[in-house]
């Protein structure tokens, strides 16, 4: 079978565009095996795929689009009211700043990054419905309830809708697993028991738009912070802004994963290539433009699915800047209010009331801005009461385990504790 087709190719980092429809409808069953296998490969070199043919009608991705734009249109008090309470229930609404994405577990680092540099971000988190004591922050649940008593028909939908695209991922996580399990050379089923009830979290994500000035400013800012993912996969769903980047593979070794990711959210990292310096010399840190295709998914390994796999699979570094330049960024008289009344940390400053600057009157006009990038990630766990130890096949002969055995709620509870 031909070489998978490349969705990036730079730099080492080698990211392939795979048509899922050879796995789960092949013309041959050398097609099924030739593409889990290339599934695989792209998890082990570069932590991240791009899926076409997938399942999910286009149609679907786009109303999914549009309600979580309605959604963060809403006044400010009332997303408040749906607020995100604890990292055990990880459900409801998030204010721009509110998390800091990093891999740091030490909450006085978060909060030093945090401080210099607050994620341009806010979103709301959807989990599985019937878990007992973490209902979902719903709006018709929660927003008719504390006015008028009466549902409003978009809160129904949007419920509605949202359930069950979350179930519609559930199905698609369970499938790639499968396709990993043949490309492992397991049972194909083998990942099966542990995607029962779908401990899963459905995000949706706006990150507003910003001015030029909030990152010239602060060289340390960027829409989310350098981060792997806690759990199996994640499914990503990108509008047409860009500005998700991957790291490259030929980047620092040497460092222990906290070290080297607090030093790599505080060197810069505007740059897309930058150094950090070592007690032994310099490493180069390289990230790369991960651009939407349309049609597809962009599926990246995370964290637990490495446990599991004894690292024969890469959760790979990845974060979001402000789009390329050559995406939509324009004047900024043209610029959205929501742009133009951001401080050099994204949060909202008081307006001029078109009052002249110390630099003249027309900084504002003249200024270049970055618009809005919305984006839906679905976070793929092992059910929450799961064991995860190494997967059968991926510890050498005559080696001993990488990691000790975790269980996958607490860890989860435990990554998402120090991010907020």
């Amino acid at each position: 079978m031909p070489e998978s087709a490349a969705a990036v190719d730079t730099d080492d980092l080698f990211i392939p565009l795979i048509n899922f429809a050879h796995f789960t409808n092949p013309p041959t069953p050398t097609h099924r095996q030739s593409t889990a296998t290339s599934i695989l490969h792209g998890f082990q070199r570069a932590g991240f795929i791009y899926l076409s043919h997938h399942p999910i009608p286009p149609a679907t991705i786009r109303r999914i689009f549009s309600l979580s734009t309605s959604f963060f249109s809403r006044p400010q008090s009332e997303k408040d009211a749906l607020a995100w309470t604890t990292p055990e229930s990880n459900r409801g609404y998030s204010r721009m700043g509110q998390e800091k994405v990093t891999n740091l577990e030490d909450k006085n680092q978060v909060e030093e990054l945090r401080e210099q540099a607050p994620d341009l971000k806010e979103s709301f988190e959807i989990g599985r419905e019937g878990q007992e004591g973490m209902p979902n922050r719903w709006p018709a649940g929660i927003l008719e309830t504390a006015e008028s008593g009466r549902e409003r028909p978009e809160d129904v939908d949007f419920e509605r809708t949202m359930r069950e695209f979350f179930l519609v991922c559930k199905e698609l996580h369970a499938q790639i697993l499968r396709a990993i399990a043949v490309g492992l050379g397991i049972e194909e089923g083998w990942f099966d028991e542990f995607t029962v009830v779908g401990d899963n979290t459905l995000r949706l994500l706006h990150y507003p738009p910003a001015l030029g000035r909030v990152f010239q400013k602060n060289k340390n800012q960027l829409r989310a912070g350098a981060h792997t993912d806690y759990g199996s996969i994640t499914l990503l769903f990108q509008d047409e802004r860009g500005g998700l980047q991957v790291q490259s593979p030929t980047t620092a070794s040497g460092l222990s994963d906290s070290l080297f990711l607090h030093a790599l959210n505080i060197s810069h990292p505007q740059e897309n290539q930058y150094s950090i310096q070592l007690i032994n010399g310099v490493a180069t840190c390289r990230f790369i433009d991960a651009r939407p295709i349309e049609g597809t998914i962009v599926v990246n390994a995370a964290d637990l699915l490495a446990r599991w796999t004894n690292s024969m699979i890469r959760s790979t570094v990845h974060r979001v800047v402000e789009p390329p330049a050559s995406v939509g960024t324009t004047n900024g008289a043209n610029a959205p209010a929501a742009a133009r009344s951001t401080n050099e940390h994204g949060a909202e400053a008081p307006s001029t009331n078109g009052a002249s600057t110390a630099n003249g009157e027309r900084d504002a006009e003249e200024e270049e801005y970055h618009p809005a990038r919305y984006s839906i990630a679905y976070f793929c766990n092992p059910d929450f009461d799961k064991f995860i130890d190494v997967v059968p096949n991926t510890v050498p002969e005559g080696e001993t385990k990488k990691y000790e055995g975790v269980n996958s709620g607490e860890y989860l509870v435990k990554r998402l504790a120090a991010t907020y």
